[in-house]
């Protein structure tokens, strides 16, 4: 049986058969198809857990839509009518629905625009999987996938070492809550977000390296790690408060420093950071660094 419904600017929605097919496409259009995937894919449950679920996926909802609305183009919304899309939108909507994290439902509304952006190829799959990796993990795990990324994946244009010495203390202030442990990062490895790659160093080589020419010393690294003498001289000319450098000591420590995002690992902290409003670049840019 075939439903017609009228959308925003006049557009028709047809439903057939659970198929959603549009004649043109606007925000409201994202939304009503947004809000029939929900429907048609939510779990039987009691009532209670029913409203409960209608409520979280609202936020969701809310947060897509305005999205849509801010960031996409008519011809870029047309991909919500598409099989890939609504794949795609019921794993993050029944997710988002699931329990009321903010992060979480931002997060995973910035990743369906971005994937409507897409003109398919490498990026649309890592965004793909993203989507649905995503729904399984919480804040920390967000946390430290960001944190990582800005550390080892992105060389900052930092020209003297004053700058490099503020980006510094402004990385750890952004994320002083992060919190670290071996079954987090176990549980990123383990679902394609990073490899452990011992051979990269501690936090002081990563500095090290990519910004040796503006410091004010070489430090000798043999195979890309200090010795932990030369370690606690690196950090020393940063000025750093005791806060500062037991959060730097505890990053080593737990052996987060050895981390290496995936694509799918990088597409989650990028659009975690945007979220936060952490990073001002074009993410789009960054990923295949």
């Amino acid at each position: 049986m075939k439903q017609e419904q009228e959308g925003g600017d006049k557009s028709v929605n047809v439903q057939a058969a659970g198929n959603i097919l549009l004649n043109s496409l606007s925000a409201a259009d994202v939304r009503v198809i947004a809000e029939l995937v929900f429907e048609k894919n939510l779990p039987q449950m009691l009532e209670a857990a029913k409203a409960e679920a209608k409520e979280n996926a609202q936020k969701f909802l809310n947060e897509l839509s305005k999205k849509a609305a801010d960031k996409l183009t008519p011809e870029e919304m047309a991909i919500f009518s598409t099989a890939d899309m609504q794949y795609a939108l019921t794993h993050a909507v029944i997710q988002a629905s699931r329990k009321d994290v903010p992060e979480k439902s931002t997060l995973l509304a910035s990743l369906i625009i971005e994937k409507a952006k897409c003109s398919g190829g490498v990026r649309d799959i890592a965004i793909t999987q993203a989507i649905e990796i995503s729904a399984k993990l919480i804040k920390p795990h967000f946390s430290l996938l960001a944190f990582v990324y800005v550390t080892r994946h992105i060389t900052w244009g930092w020209t003297d070492f004053e700058a490099v010495k503020s980006g510094v203390k402004n990385t750890i202030k952004n994320f002083s809550d992060l919190t670290l442990s071996g079954d987090g990062m176990g549980i990123l490895i383990s679902m394609g977000c990073a490899s452990h790659e011992v051979t990269f160093g501690k936090l002081q080589d990563q500095v090290n390296k990519r910004y040796e020419n503006v410091l004010p010393k070489k430090f000798n690294d043999k195979f890309g790690r200090m010795s932990d003498k030369d370690g606690e001289e690196f950090w020393a000319s940063f000025d750093l408060t005791t806060a500062e450098l037991e959060f730097i000591n505890t990053y080593n420590k737990s052996g987060a420093s050895s981390l290496f995002l995936t694509p799918v690992g990088k597409v989650i902290a990028l659009s975690y950071m945007q979220t936060q409003n952490l990073i001002d670049y074009d993410w789009k840019l960054l990923i295949t660094d």
